[in-house]
């Protein structure tokens, strides 16, 4: 199993929510922050597609709740 690229998972969630580097968190679930509400989650799926190169499907979306759910995710064979 190969590892996420921590530092571009972490740019990718400092661009789509738009927070400074102080306030991100290895561990951030949706709801932690006001930014990352439905639209934020939006904006972070759209982020992590471009920056992974990599297409969620609809139904896992809802499922990416959290920096934890993603990095397992991503680590998935594509």
């Amino acid at each position: 199993m190969s590892g996420v690229d921590e530092d571009k998972l972490r740019a990718a969630v400092l661009a789509a929510l738009r927070i400074p580097a102080e306030r991100y968190q290895p561990d951030l679930k949706l709801g932690d922050l006001e930014e990352w509400d439905s639209l934020g989650h939006l904006e972070l799926i759209s982020q992590l597609e471009s920056t992974f190169g990599v297409t969620f499907n609809l139904e896992d979306i809802p499922q990416l709740d959290s920096l934890a759910a993603i990095r397992m995710r991503l680590r998935e064979p594509r």
